[in-house]
């Protein structure tokens, strides 16, 4: 059986581009989202925070019904509470930024997005809260902020007006 050459899939596919235009540049950018796609901002918060916590709640449930009761001395337990705390405000931190990209209209597409993979960091914080099984608490929360992360850069308004500062053209004089 041949195989075709990687140049003839390479020139069957359109080049992708590397940046979002503006919204000045391009206001069909955000015309371009029907207004049945989106959702108003303070619904979508709404649904983020509701996630987080429906989130949250499942991996502590999960952990009392799934885990055994951890057998730690009492000064590693709270060492290891106060790095669940700090997790806590790095979710607190990317709940933040997420929040403040809601302000404007979103699709909801991507609102999803943002609500799985913060709902999934929070229930992985949930199930940290129980320190037992470490290992899969960890990879339930940095999972959920590299899916929140993947999200952000398919948001073409992440790129664009919220944030001008790091946007597309950010620097040039």
């Amino acid at each position: 059986m041949a195989r075709p050459h990687p140049d003839a899939f390479a020139a069957a596919t359109p080049a992708l581009p590397l940046t979002v235009p503006a919204p000045a540049a391009d206001p069909a950018l955000h015309a371009a989202i029907a207004p049945a796609a989106v959702v108003w901002p303070w619904l979508a918060r709404a649904l983020l925070l509701g996630g987080v916590l429906a989130g949250a709640a499942v991996g502590v449930l999960a952990m009392l019904m799934l885990a055994e009761p951890p057998r730690q001395a009492p000064d590693l337990a709270r060492l290891l509470r106060a790095m669940v705390l700090i997790k806590g405000v790095i979710l607190g931190g990317a709940l933040t930024l997420v929040a403040w990209r809601l302000q404007h209209r979103c699709p909801v597409s991507i609102l999803a997005g943002y609500t799985t993979a913060l709902a999934v960091a929070g229930s992985g914080l949930g199930w940290l809260w129980g320190l037992s099984l470490l290992g899969l608490g960890s990879a339930l929360f940095w999972g959920g902020l590299l899916g929140a992360w993947l999200v952000a850069g398919r948001d073409a308004a992440a790129g664009s007006d919220w944030l001008p500062a790091f946007g597309p053209g950010a620097g040039r004089t």
